[in-house]
């Protein structure tokens, strides 16, 4: 893999509010590096977040020696509603059709949470992937036409060189 450590979690519902444990695994001693509990309100993804963020920045990031001077300029989603559907975007595959539903449905979620970068910025990608599909698939028909159109002319010619 060519990793020194890896990051994993797991998570537990208790009641209404999740438990998420972070974990960074040592690959070469297989050690435990660092370890940490999140809890949050089950129905606030957003608090959840935030929470994983702080841990991993005030504790993780300074355990790996990147601690120190770390610079928070992250927007953070004001809507919960609106980052469950920008989450659910990010799941959907990139093929034409279920990109589509993506762009609609971040399309509503920078309607409603207008100052969320992150939203901005998978909304605009989302945009060029699919401009990219039709103009890939636009550009291999004209090159299928235009490799049929020389296969065409090319039978008179080659037909018309054998009977020379």
């Amino acid at each position: 893999m060519h990793v020194a450590n890896i990051l994993t979690g797991h998570f537990l519902k208790q009641g209404d509010r999740l438990l998420v444990t972070l974990e960074a695994i040592e690959v070469d001693s297989n050690r435990l590096r660092w370890q940490s509990n999140v809890t949050a309100p089950a129905d606030d993804l957003i608090a959840l977040q935030a929470g994983m963020a702080a841990q991993v920045r005030n504790g993780l990031l300074p355990s790996l020696g990147a601690g120190g001077g770390v610079l928070d300029t992250q927007t953070r989603p004001k809507d919960a509603q609106a980052y469950d559907l920008y989450l659910h975007s990010l799941a959907l595959p990139h093929d034409p059709a279920p990109n589509k539903d993506a762009i609609a449905v971040l399309e509503h979620v920078v309607e409603t949470d207008s100052n969320y970068a992150p939203a901005w910025k998978h909304w605009a990608c989302g945009v060029t992937t699919t401009q990219t599909i039709l103009m890939v698939a636009k550009r291999c028909s004209n090159v299928r036409t235009a490799l049929a159109n020389a296969r065409w002319r090319s039978i008179p010619i080659a037909s018309s060189r054998q009977d020379s």
